[in-house]
């Protein structure tokens, strides 16, 4: 456990997940961190970033997805109303919460503190209610475990499998503890790459990233490489740039631009910069690094029955 007085043990939250050696005094419980490799994925990785996504993890304000109205006694919308009101709030409010893929007609919106202020047994149904909608910030109950959430925090959940991240929670943990979360959680979904950029914020999404890795101007690279763009803009700028699809083939040419379609609508893109390599970009949230990595790699992680590839072209 990371809690307590201890002697630098060795902490891993899962067999991907990096070491982290933390030391402690006896006496004032100041915990000194040392990350024995700041690379994830093949990616570096530095303080200030990790600083800043400490404050995108978890929000105070946080919603509750629900089957029924009446289940919830604060405020509560309607799924439209909700996706309107979602327009307001920042792109890492949905990258917590992962709003696109959590059932439920209605959503109550609380804060901690009011969270806080209800009864065990609400607090399990509504916790319970998060598990069952498949909502963002829901993870393992072992995580919470070897990360040292305070029991408190624990007993919310009725579930002796899934624990339900929450804003008082998260800032319980030290810094150290947050840390060592934050870089488990990026490597669940990621690829591992060569190499690439870790982003402090949200936004940059695959558009951007496959638009920039062809560009040949090096200053427009690297603004484009930033940018939150629509597949219609990425398929207009590859128009202009005289690119013209074509059926998917292996082997590649440098500088193809592979497209990956849901009923003709444009879902993923990643450029192909030759030697097998691609760079992409998985989404257009934090913890979804550039990279460069195997073309195989990208072409398993897309691999769903639903989707079609296609090729862009010079």
């Amino acid at each position: 456990m990371l809690a307590g007085t201890f002697k630098g043990p060795i902490f891993l939250l899962s067999d991907g997940c990096m070491a982290l050696s933390i030391a402690a005094d006896d006496g004032d419980n100041q915990h000194r961190v040392k990350l024995g490799v700041r690379q994830l994925l093949g990616v570096p990785l530095s303080d200030a970033v990790l600083e800043v996504w400490q404050q995108h993890m978890v929000f105070d304000l946080e919603p509750v997805f629900l089957e029924s109205a009446a289940e919830f006694e604060g405020l509560v919308l309607s799924r439209a109303e909700f996706n309107a009101w979602l327009r307001s709030q920042p792109l890492e409010f949905s990258d917590a919460f992962l709003p696109w893929q959590a059932k439920g007609d209605w959503v109550g919106l609380l804060s901690s503190v009011e969270f806080a202020g209800l009864d065990l047994v609400v607090q399990q149904q509504l916790n319970a209610a998060q598990v069952k909608a498949n909502r963002g910030l829901v993870f393992p109950l072992e995580v919470a475990r070897q990360c040292a959430v305070p029991d408190r925090f624990l007993t919310r959940d009725a579930s002796a499998d899934f624990f339900v991240l929450r804003f008082d929670a998260w800032w319980s943990l030290t810094p150290a503890q947050r840390v060592a979360w934050l870089e488990w959680y990026v490597t669940q979904d990621a690829l591992e790459g060569f190499s690439g950029q870790w982003f402090a914020n949200s936004g940059a999404n695959c558009f951007a990233a496959a638009l920039s890795a062809i560009e040949q101007n090096p200053t427009r690279a690297e603004r484009l490489k930033t940018l939150w763009l629509q597949p219609e803009t990425l398929q207009r700028e590859l128009e202009r740039k005289g690119y013209k699809r074509a059926v998917f083939r292996v082997p590649l040419e440098k500088s193809d631009v592979l497209v990956w379609l849901d009923q003709q609508k444009m879902v993923h893109a990643a450029a192909y910069i030759g030697n097998g390599l691609v760079v992409n970009k998985n989404s257009q949230a934090w913890y979804s690094p550039r990279q460069i990595v195997l073309l195989e790699v990208v072409l398993q992680s897309w691999n769903e029955p639903d989707l079609e590839i296609v090729v862009w072209r010079l």
